[in-house]
């Protein structure tokens, strides 16, 4: 199903998703002043964050109160919190060089000159400062544009592997005097060639402007450039303070044939991507893909490795050796679906075959198994025209007819003889009890599967996390019967053998609006109990030019940030389909998206920090000066401090309390830390995992206790690192 995505188009709806309820409290600093404020130990060459303002008119209007509301949700999206400050209140507002002033037209077009020349001033000293729409502010900036006209079609010039379109083609000035040679064109008009958005240095500082209005439909930032965070960040040099390691992603290595694996790893390690799940169909290969080699290089890297199971495709070097035992579709044809070339396991002989092989497979170092949309009926977007589809209706092989025909009297074969008096446009009842059937085989099967790969766990003593990906039916019921899904059975399962639950929704609502991925995890929240919940997103071409309030064909910058951190924000677990299928410029900023919950307020000579997460926060110091809540931090790298989630205080000692660089040092790990100090001979720390916990030190440990108890944990050499493979679960562990 998922190599088919990119390929199809589906019938949608254009939804325009406006915010009209504007608030005017304050949002706290990521950065600012305080860097100016010398902090004992501080490399402030090393470390000048930068100070997002946002000027907000309350008295604005229908397109341009929601334009502002959109500047501020997408600078939200990346983890740069402006504060806010009502455009009365500008002029008493001390303005200095590392400030990043976002000016909506609301509050451009009616500011004061004497603002305008202290925004001049403050730019001629370094300040960045963003504006959009025709305005006093861009009348300053010597900007010269035409009348409006229709803009349909817009070219990226920094990101031109993107494709943007208006649906709406509203009529907007073009820049006449984008080729002066202070200014770098970002987006044109393919039509005129004249630009539309532009970036213009200013002495020390620079200026984005932007001939339309940022974004007057969406309210949250991505209906016209959706990748004004990423150039912030790129172009403009304002990078957040925190970024963070925490996102699943697939991984099919069809897409990645040419990559080595080590500069792959190495890619997903700056992307942020803390697990990956392989496509394990890759072993029926010849030679087969090198499992083994994924696995060591990821580990190195402190990046987990699960294996992605798409039963009942097993791969196509199964099928095509095993030809008595493929699936059956209601045409009485092999069930090659797609890619998907589906196997009976109905048949004893099959199952044992495929359980036997992924048990070989299983013997390398995996962290975990994604038994993903598993139903005999494959899970294709075919399966869902039912009956009207015969090609993709399945479930007719041998043994299937002969145990319905003992159940029910008769041949589900005849369900598509027209001659028959069980053919399915005349025989509800016939057509219900096949789906009934097929549902319980389902069951069965998932059960066994499940139920051995816990028994493999066991005997082998193997601490994997295996996660059920299931497609949502909460808004499309009538995926049970088509896809024989049973989510009460799967919930059982999940709970007898303690397996996540990662849901993805639907293609039919790929196109709706990031908030979709709220309603999604509050729907399961309901039902699914102590289930721990993971939200799948898939991150592939499905805005046609035609839906109105989407820039681009594919999620990209605001838009694809939104979704990741409304999911994450409602479950705390998200996984990318794929790490191949996200726009490289997205990833690039994404360890910034990750950590966008995180807020910093300067307290005299201490941060404080609030984070849902485990965060790296930017280094400001040459030693190991770092104290957390009042004592010396042992949690540091070259990276960033490697901040707990929760709240704290980080300050910075005197050489009084400098750490020696030798001593023992957490420099990474892979899930959550709830805690770390320094102890009298290394250090103690709580973290918390579902899966093994990858803790990557600055030296072996000669002692590990884990609960209180001596511990014998595998310990991974790589460089001058050392990774240890701390067990799932919540654990105290002591080193030193």
């Amino acid at each position: 199903m998922r190599r088919l995505i990119n390929l199809l188009i589906y019938p949608f709806i254009g939804f325009i998703f406006i915010f009209l309820f504007l608030s005017a409290s304050a949002f706290p600093l990521t950065g600012g002043r305080h860097a100016q404020h010398k902090a004992h130990g501080l490399n402030e060459d090393m470390f000048d964050p930068v100070d997002p303002l946002i000027v907000w008119n309350s008295s604005a209007a229908g397109e341009d109160s929601i334009d502002q509301l959109s500047f501020l949700n997408a600078f939200k999206s990346i983890g740069l919190l402006p504060a806010q400050i009502f455009l009365s209140y500008l002029s008493k507002t001390d303005l200095h060089n590392n400030m990043l002033i976002i000016l909506p037209h609301a509050s451009a077009s009616n500011i004061t000159e004497q603002d305008m020349n202290r925004i001049q001033l403050a730019v001629n000293e370094g300040a960045r400062v963003i504006t959009d729409g025709e305005s006093k502010l861009a009348d300053l900036m010597n900007i010269k544009l035409s009348f409006p006209i229709s803009v349909k079609t817009i070219k990226d010039l920094t990101f031109p592997s993107m494709q943007l379109h208006w649906a709406d083609a509203p009529k907007v000035p073009l820049i006449l005097n984008g080729s002066d040679k202070s200014c770098r064109l970002l987006y044109t008009d393919p039509a005129t060639g004249h630009s539309l958005g532009i970036l213009k240095n200013s002495g020390k500082g620079m200026f984005l402007f932007l001939s339309p209005l940022f974004d007057p439909l969406s309210g949250e930032g991505y209906s016209r450039f959706p990748n004004l965070p990423n150039l912030i960040v790129k172009e403009m040099h304002c990078a957040p303070l925190f970024q963070r390691q925490g996102i699943d992603a697939y991984f099919d290595s069809g897409y990645r044939y040419d990559v080595p694996v080590k500069k792959l790893v190495a890619e997903w390690k700056s992307w942020g991507i803390k697990a990956v799940h392989a496509a394990a169909w890759d072993a029926y290969l010849s030679p087969s893909y090198d499992y083994k080699l994924l696995i060591s290089e990821a580990h190195k890297q402190g990046i987990l490795v699960y294996a992605w199971l798409e039963w009942p495709y097993i791969g196509t070097g199964f099928w095509n050796a095993h030809p008595e035992w493929r699936e059956k579709n209601a045409l009485l044809k092999d069930a090659q679906l797609d890619f998907l070339s589906l196997m009976d396991l109905q048949n004893p002989a099959c199952m044992k075959q495929a359980l036997n092989d992924l048990s070989g497979l299983l013997k390398d170092d995996w962290d975990g198994i994604d038994i993903a949309e598993f139903s005999i009926t494959g899970g294709v977007a075919g399966a869902l025209d039912g009956p009207n589809g015969p090609t993709y209706f399945t479930g007719f092989n041998s043994i299937a007819r002969k145990e319905f025909n003992s159940l029910y009297g008769f041949d589900q074969a005849d369900l598509f003889n027209q001659s028959s008096e069980h053919f399915w446009k005349k025989d509800s009842i016939g057509l219900n009890n096949f789906y009934k059937y097929r549902v319980q085989v389902n069951n069965r099967l998932l059960k066994q599967i499940v139920g051995t790969l816990d028994s493999i766990k066991i005997v082998n003593k193997r601490d994997w996390e295996l996660i059920f990906t299931v497609l949502d039916n909460s808004l499309h019921p009538e995926f049970d019967q088509l896809l024989g899904f049973d989510l009460s059975n799967t919930l059982k399962l999940a709970k007898q053998f303690h397996v996540t639950l990662q849901v993805e929704d639907p293609q039919s609502e790929w196109t709706r609006p990031p908030s979709r991925y709220d309603q999604l995890a509050k729907a399961y929240a309901e039902i699914i109990g102590d289930v721990p919940l993971a939200i799948d997103i898939n991150i592939v071409p499905i805005h046609p030019a035609n839906q109105k309030g989407f820039a681009s064909a594919q999620p990209t910058g605001t838009e694809l940030f939104l979704q990741y951190n409304i999911a994450d924000n409602t479950c705390s677990r998200v996984c990318f389909y794929a790490e191949s299928s996200v726009y490289q410029h997205d990833w690039e900023v994404f360890p910034y998206v990750m950590a966008s919950g995180t807020s910093l307020i300067k307290d005299n000579h201490q941060w404080r920090i609030q984070t849902p997460h485990t965060v790296i926060m930017q280094n400001p110091v040459n030693q190991g000066n770092i104290l957390l809540d009042g004592k010396p931090y042992p949690c540091f790298s070259k990276e960033g401090i490697i901040i707990p989630k929760g709240n704290h205080i980080l300050s910075f000692g005197d050489s009084a309390f400098v750490s020696e660089n030798n001593n023992l040092r957490l420099m990474g790990i892979s899930d959550e830390l709830i805690s770390c100090s320094k102890s009298e001979q290394g250090i103690e720390m709580i973290y918390q995992s579902p899966a093994r916990c990858l803790i990557t030190l600055n030296k072996s440990p000669i002692n590990i206790k884990l609960d209180g108890i001596p511990a014998s944990l595998k310990v991974l050499k790589e460089n001058n690192s050392f990774i240890i493979f701390a067990p799932s679960g919540k654990h105290t562990l002591q080193l030193d």
